[in-house]
């Protein structure tokens, strides 16, 4: 282990005793020459880093108030409401004037992206600001280059940048995927809305414009907002104020009620109009929240903004139906279609009253209501998942930086067993590490009805699912997808390492975890520590399976997969199909109905095959 020294500076800590503690101003030299974008190509400073102007960037007509930015040139914005917006130009070109740009004289560019795009710099350079306004001010050259920095050997820069590309490039990746599939979630959401009104709506249905079903479609004007409301309002609440009420702060039900602006309720009560205390409907009618349709409950008394749009229904018992209409495709539509073609994108408080809402049986809107918030929730629950995933990875990300960039880890090259690596390594170790991954099954899922069958079925979809290479070959077999490799992790902690034991209990098998098993734990953070919250995911979906349904899902999955990695058309008929008559005449105990259900079920929770690995194997008869 290296030596470290303290560096005498709150933001860095310690740092390796070999590193030097410099300031700015001895590893930069400010560019401050004027040039004009028609001769040095304007370029934007962003969060992302330094790129070639954005269409959508404020833009001067003064074309030679810009500063001069050459390639390998570190440039970040001063203002405090633009944290992080920074970065190495990989361009020559030109910045707006409220940028620093800074010549690097000794340091590896790549490293002074790490390090002065990390949040501890970032803290840092904003706490040596100065303005005005509590919440925004500026950082001058002046000010920024007495700013101390960790100055590594130029050898150990080089490696620190080396490591940090290729970390941050999988981790980015990981997250541009599961983006993706937050994505495919909500496309999948508003497919099955459709296909939920679709049950019910035929050519046969009646419609009903929204302004005959309503005492008052309204919004606020702009008369008041500019005369009366605009001059009350208030940055803070206090007991006499209400939330100011804003597109931003709605999303399908959510409200958020600490909002930027607050009103007197004096002032709010002369608008009984636009006044948000019971329920009604709220539509935003301005800009890119244009299609957010909500409930408001009337549970907490607010007031209306002026990009929002207030429908007060006759029928109390049909909100919530109107709502999950215009929030479905049929509704989007109608709202999409009505978008004026002007800068913003509005739509009028007379398009939202003749949006044109179906008229059923109230039974069959209760149940529709409930089917789709039932489903939605569920999706939604998924979703969330996925943003809290991409949120960790983030700070991991975040903390990563931070902790090479000052030393306080060091790189080696010692490879870290990773799921994509496990075909790597012999098949000793392949099947130990399954056999970690079977553990951390046990330990999740005992007491959750498991047996061997419903383990083995968990570890294939983790398997596959995420895209481990373990090198198995799965066979289409009675209680398949099967792979011999379940008997080998079996026996590795049961009979080698004796963390748990295998019991026959009637016909099945069962675990009993013995007093050594948490000792698997320091082979797990090891080998799947990346894969921590995908492994989790998977096991939370199938925690309350059946033995019978853990066999049909993994069932499903192996037969969807192989259709993708053939490449051939695939309808849910034809995976039933597949499943009944090309595996074991077992699966034929399940009607296809069932196969049919359950299939549906997997596309709600997003147990969907990707076509990874080897195609099943059909067994000889």
């Amino acid at each position: 282990m290296r030596k470290m020294k303290e560096s005498g500076i709150d933001w860095i800590g310690t740092i390796p005793e070999v590193w030097d503690i410099l300031p700015i101003s001895m590893c930069f030299k400010e560019r401050n020459e004027k040039v004009s974008d028609t001769e040095w190509e304007p370029l934007s400073v962003t969060k992302q880093g330094i790129v070639k102007q954005l269409e959508n960037a404020a833009k001067s007509d003064a074309h030679d108030a810009r500063k001069k930015v050459c390639k390998n040139d570190f440039v970040i914005n001063s203002r405090s409401d633009r944290k992080q917006s920074c970065g190495v130009s990989q361009y020559d070109g030109s910045v707006s004037l409220i940028n620093i740009v800074l010549e690097n004289k000794k340091i590896n560019p790549k490293f002074v992206n790490y390090l002065l795009k990390n949040y501890g710099f970032a803290e840092e350079f904003y706490r040596y600001g100065s303005g005005i306004v509590a919440d925004l001010w500026s950082t001058n050259y002046q000010k920024m280059k007495k700013i101390m920095i960790p100055i590594p050997p130029q050898n150990e820069q080089e490696k620190i940048a080396e490591f940090l590309d290729k970390e941050i490039i999988e981790i980015n990746n990981v997250i541009d995927k599961t983006k993706e599939t937050i994505e495919d979630y909500k496309k999948y959401k508003i497919s099955i809305i459709k296909e939920i009104f679709d049950e019910h709506i035929d050519e046969k249905t009646k419609y009903k414009k929204i302004g005959k079903m309503s005492s008052i479609v309204t919004k606020q004007t702009g008369f008041d907002y500019s005369n009366t409301i605009k001059p009350s309002l208030l940055n803070n609440p206090t007991e006499n104020t209400i939330p100011y009420l804003q597109t931003r702060h709605f999303k399908d039900d959510n409200f958020n009620y600490e909002t930027e602006f607050y009103i007197p309720i004096e002032i709010a009560n002369n608008f009984p109009k636009i006044l948000l205390n019971k329920k009604c409907l709220l539509f935003s009618i301005v800009g890119a929240s244009i299609g957010n349709v909500a409930v408001y409950q009337g549970d907490k008394k607010a007031f209306l903004g002026g990009a929002i749009c207030k429908v007060d229904l006759l029928d109390n018992s049909m909100y919530e139906f109107v709502k999950e209409y215009m929030l479905s495709e049929y509704g989007q539509q109608q709202i999409f279609a009505k978008i004026n073609s002007n800068a913003q994108g509005t739509i009028t408080v007379q398009n939202v009253r003749d949006f044109l809402i179906p008229i059923i049986d109230k039974n069959k809107q209760e149940y529709i209501t409930k089917e789709i918030q039932k489903r939605k929730r569920l999706i939604n629950k998924l979703i969330k998942t996925k943003e809290n995933m991409i949120q960790e990875l983030e700070e991991y990300k975040k903390s990563l930086i931070y902790e090479y960039v000052t030393g306080k880890k060091e790189v080696t090259y010692s490879k870290m067993i990773k799921g994509e690596e496990l075909k790597q390594i012999n098949c000793k170790d392949n099947i130990f590490a399954q056999a970690i991954l079977l553990c951390r099954v046990i330990e999740k899922l005992n007491n959750y009805n498991l047996g061997r069958v419903k383990a083995e079925k968990t570890l294939y979809l983790i398997e596959k699912d995420i895209g481990f290479d373990f090198d198995n070959n799965y066979v289409r077999e009675a209680a398949g997808p099967l792979s011999e490799s379940i008997y080998k992790c079996e026996s590795v902690i049961s009979k080698k390492n004796k963390w748990i034991k295998v019991n026959k209990v009637k016909k099945h098998i069962e675990y009993e975890i013995l007093s050594d098993f948490s000792k698997y734990s320091k082979y797990y953070d090891k080998y799947y520590s990346n894969y921590d919250n995908q492994i989790e995911e998977i096991i939370e979906k199938v925690k309350n399976y059946s033995t019978d349904k853990s066999e049909m899902v993994a069932t499903l999955y192996a037969s969807w997969n192989d259709f993708i990695i053939k490449e051939e058309e695939i309808s849910d008929i034809k995976i039933v199909k597949d499943v009944r008559e090309n595996w074991n005449d077992t699966k034929k105990r399940f009607k296809e109905n069932e196969w049919l259900d359950v299939l549906k079920e997997m596309k709600l929770v997003g147990l969907i095959p990707k076509g990874k690995g080897n195609l099943t194997i059909i067994k000889e008869q």
